[in-house]
């Protein structure tokens, strides 16, 4: 996955082979995150490379106020196309300079194919984010277990995706650094080498109107090194992969409620019958792997104050 192209790197690029920039060097790092066609008017434009005709420049005060407009729309910068015979004006460099926005001078005989194209290069990384959230949703959707979701996660991100502890506890993959982790901050985090994001306990009736539901986990990715992009793309898929876990946890936990309490009731009429008890309840105790014969110690306990919710 790509990082997002800089004028600097478009300008390396075989699409604008030749292409000069008039003025604006010092802006040459600026991201270009889409590319606009001037048509008379200029919206805003955050971080879009702005293309323009020649007559749009021509005569010179117009590139001077297209300049200006274009650094004030938010422009990362300017580049007029025009044939190879055309003379680039150059009165705006002072402004432009002084702006810090770059001005690219592009000969070209098919402008609108050298719009087309630019636009494919520069939105490459969205293409390709958009790609991999189709595929990890199409996968997670024939999931239903913790370890098989987080395994199509690891595959289609690649990156070594983990199901942790509120406390950075391995459930399914790696435990996380002490301390990478901050469990009191229940909304997702971006620190240098780690991505993490919450998974929510389901809500309950004793939860509060509008309140956030405690965190029963968290998921994350360790990493040593990643561009913004990827970064990115691997946050929304976990912000993707959190519903499924959310449901594979709740799930689990209802069956083990349900353990749980088969497992009282039982107790309870083993108890109460003693030597007397019935034959589904020997059958049922039998395959939970309980022994009838002889003598048991049972050990009660009990909370002095009532369990949280969770």
């Amino acid at each position: 996955m790509s990082a997002v192209a800089s004028v600097a790197d478009l300008l390396a690029d075989p699409l604008l082979a030749g292409a000069r920039t008039l003025a604006g060097h010092a802006g040459l790092g600026r991201a270009v995150r889409d590319v606009t066609v001037h048509r008379g008017a200029l919206d805003p434009v955050d971080g879009h490379l702005v293309l323009c005709a020649l007559a749009d420049v021509t005569p010179a005060y117009r590139l001077d106020a297209l300049v200006r407009r274009a650094q004030e729309a938010g422009a990362a910068a300017l580049c007029v196309t025009a044939d190879g015979a055309a003379r680039p004006p150059l009165s705006a460099v002072r402004l432009a300079d002084r702006l810090r926005i770059p001005v690219l001078w592009a000969a070209t005989d098919d402008p609108f194919r050298l719009a087309l194209d630019l636009t494919l290069r520069v939105r490459a990384p969205e293409v390709t984010r958009a790609r991999t959230v189709e595929n990890l949703l199409r996968r997670l959707a024939t999931r239903t277990e913790g370890p098989e979701l987080i395994a199509v996660a690891r595959a289609v991100l690649a990156a070594d995706v983990s199901l942790v502890t509120p406390d950075g506890g391995a459930i399914v993959g790696d435990p996380v650094v002490p301390d990478a982790l901050r469990p009191e901050l229940a909304v997702p985090q971006r620190t240098p080498g780690l991505l993490a994001h919450p998974v929510h306990a389901v809500p309950f009736a004793g939860h509060l109107p509008g309140g956030t539901a405690p965190v029963t986990a968290w998921l994350v990715w360790p990493f040593e090194r990643a561009d913004e992009d990827r970064a990115d793309t691997v946050a929304l898929g976990l912000a993707l992969l959190e519903p499924f876990v959310r449901s594979w946890l709740a799930g689990a936990r209802t069956r083990a409620d349900h353990d749980s309490a088969v497992r009282r009731r039982l107790l309870a009429e083993v108890v109460t019958g003693r030597g007397t008890v019935s034959r589904e309840v020997v059958e049922q105790a039998v395959a939970l792997g309980w022994r009838l014969e002889d003598w048991h110690v049972g050990l009660a306990v009990r909370a002095e104050k009532p369990p949280a919710a969770d």
